[in-house]
């Protein structure tokens, strides 16, 4: 990022090439990855990029281990499939179940 006042680059973080704009300063990617599809949120604040956490998992060809809403304290295993897949809250590795409905626009990238 460069400004007039200060003319030297500054790296501040990347978003991948195939993300979209859904608003001034924020970027969403939808990627699939092992038996997932990914949303990720990306957006600038004082002039550095972050990523919205949590972010929206769709499992659907893989076993997870995951939390019931409110009960952070044992996961359960859970497999996601084509046919019946499952839509997590991703933070910080931990996925915690959400109702397929929140993934909605994840069902239809497969």
């Amino acid at each position: 990022m460069a400004s007039t006042e200060r003319p030297d680059a500054e790296y501040i973080g990347s978003i991948p090439v195939a993300a979209e704009i859904v608003a001034e300063g924020r970027y969403r990617n939808i990627s699939q990855e092992g038996g997932s599809i990914h949303e990720t949120i990306y957006f600038m604040r004082d002039a550095q990029l972050y990523i919205e956490k949590p972010s929206k998992e769709l499992v659907i060809a893989n076993t997870e281990c995951v939390y019931l809403q409110g009960n952070h304290n044992d996961c359960k295993r859970m497999t996601g499939t084509f046919e019946n897949p499952i839509c997590v809250y991703s933070h910080d590795g931990e996925k915690t179940l959400a109702d397929i409905s929140i993934c909605s626009e994840l069902l239809n990238f497969q």
